[in-house]
């Protein structure tokens, strides 16, 4: 193998900080830069975040989902002390949910939909980050820079966030407190209503209901987008933001907030370009906005090449190796052979040990078409030798361009594997039972047969609702035969049949680790 990068003109240059694997980092780019293939591509991938914003449309009540996300951590980051250093954003609205300053179906709501996709390496409050950036950029925002690293709480933070009842001087005392002026107050408040509205069944004090019970939900501007409508609506005096213009005068804080310096500064950001930058600015902040000793990293931007849904199993008497190798551009004439090392270190011969990959995807999202990039996806899925199993592979790409094909081989490394204890899906069966009216996901791991573990065991955790861990032992499965050169552990996980896995064999003191596997679609039986 040799690393070609220098060649990567096409691809852009990898970053020198990032090496494979990187799971935290690939996680979050992931969620970032990347959207589920509609309709499904060749394997089956979970649902990207992005997606769940719809493009910005309301939902067919005419709720906007990302609306919801910022108020979420808006009300999370709410909590910050500046004279203190604690709070901020940092999920302990988790824990909050029940005060009367987060009422609202919106929050639960929320809690479900991210819930997914925090897990051993990214934090609940990580996601919350994401989620507004997401928001703002599909609703036509500016590209908020999104820097990974917050840090989950334990526990409730103090009460604080602010309520439209209360008077100015309450409301600039607040947002002191979050580390906000009095203008800067003003613009935030207006760049969190840019879209969304109220709902009458969670403050029917501001939105009565209708007499017929259903539900009514008044926008704080006419567009569901990110615009400065609020701002240009509320000085034209043309605005039906039921904060600013209401019977029950108790309830306009957003007019006692936006006039407070009599509107010095909403006549600014009535200049959409004045707007943009600086709702860009002060929702970086607001995200950025965490407790004392956490750090956050550089900014992360989209990697031009990443690999990714590695998967070595074991199948009748064969195993397989699964990956994805997604490229920063286009090219329907490109070529790409994925290559592989067996067990003990030796290249294989280049038909033997190579493979094409067997379907390609789009996944190009607002950011990534801000950034430059259209990014396609490769998937390979491919017999191995389970004799000569595999140690590492690599890529050679072919533009088909009269150059040398290019070598992505992990900066000379390699793109590595461990056979010694392989997540085996196909095995792994989730089922309902009645007698504990739970799931119980009987898990099956594959351990090859020339080592002997002292114990296998596995860590699931779950997502769904309070995020939970459970560790459960794995005992040799007498009634799976062996194949491959494996035998086969079994053990039951007891709860949800969504949940991540961190599989461990011991053998002579040495632990060896199948990391962070999902298990969303498992077989039923």
């Amino acid at each position: 193998m040799r690393s070609s990068f220098l060649q990567l003109s096409a691809l852009a240059a990898v970053a020198t900080a990032y090496h494979w694997p990187s799971p935290k980092f690939d996680a979050l780019e992931a969620l970032l830069y990347e959207r589920s293939p509609e309709p499904a591509g060749p394997f089956l991938e979970a649902p990207s975040l992005v997606g769940l914003l719809n493009k910005c449309q309301p939902s067919s009540t005419g709720v906007s989902v990302a609306a919801q996300w910022i108020r979420f951590a808006y009300h999370d980051m709410a909590t910050h002390n500046v004279d203190d250093g604690t709070g901020g954003l940092d999920a302990s609205l988790y824990f909050e949910r029940d005060r009367d300053e987060n009422v609202g179906d919106g929050m639960t709501a929320t809690v479900f939909e991210l819930i997914d996709f925090p897990d051993k390496y990214v934090s609940k409050s990580d996601v919350e980050a994401v989620g507004v950036v997401l928001s703002v950029a599909e609703c036509g925002g500016p590209t908020i820079p999104f820097r990974m690293g917050r840090i989950d709480a334990t526990g409730p933070g103090p009460q604080g966030v602010p309520k439209p009842e209360q008077d100015i001087a309450t409301h600039i005392e607040s947002f002191r407190k979050q580390g906000f002026t009095q203008s800067e107050m003003i613009s935030l408040v207006a760049c969190g209503h840019t879209f969304g509205g109220v709902r009458s069944p969670d403050f029917p004090e501001i939105v009565p209901p209708p007499a017929d019970g259903s539900e009514l939900i008044s926008n704080f501007d006419t567009t569901p987008k990110f615009d400065n409508l609020v701002v240009t609506q509320y000085l034209d005096s043309t605005t039906q933001n039921p904060l600013a213009v209401n019977s029950n005068k108790t309830v306009i804080s957003d007019f006692r907030v936006f006039s407070s310096d009599k509107n010095v500064t909403m006549k600014r950001l009535a200049q959409p370009n004045v707007f943009a930058k600086t709702c860009q600015d002060l929702l970086e902040r607001m995200i950025n906005t965490v407790p004392k000793g956490v750090k956050l990293s550089e900014v992360i931007k989209p990697l031009p090449v990443k690999v990714g849904g590695v998967q070595l199993s074991v199948t009748q008497n064969a195993m397989r190796l699964k990956a994805m190798l997604r490229l920063a551009t286009a090219n329907p004439k490109r070529k790409i052979t994925m290559f592989w090392q067996s067990r003990d270190g030796k290249s294989c011969t280049r038909t033997a040990c190579s493979a094409t990959f067997v379907g390609t995807n789009d996944t190009t999202t607002v950011l990534t078409r801000r950034a430059g990039m259209n990014p396609q996806k490769y998937w390979f899925d491919t017999p191995v030798n389970a004799t000569l199993s595999a140690s590492k592979f690599w890529f050679e790409v072919d533009e088909q361009n009269g150059k040398k094909p290019i070598v992505l081989d992990n900066e000379g490394t390699g793109y590595e594997l461990q056979d010694r204890v392989l997540f085996d899906t196909r095995r792994t069966k989730s089922d309902f039972s009645e007698e504990i009216f739970s799931f119980v996901t009987t898990v099956v791991v594959a351990i090859r047969d020339d080592i002997t573990p002292s114990r296998v065991y596995a860590t699931a955790m779950w997502r769904k609702g309070d995020v939970k861990h459970q560790t459960f032992d794995l005992h040799l499965a007498e009634d799976i035969a062996p194949t491959a050169g494996y035998v086969f552990y079994k053990g039951d996980a007891v709860g949800s049949s969504d949940f991540s896995i961190d599989i461990f064999s011991v053998v002579n003191g040495k632990t060896f680790v199948e990391d962070n596997r999902r298990t969303e679609f498992l077989e039923f039986s």
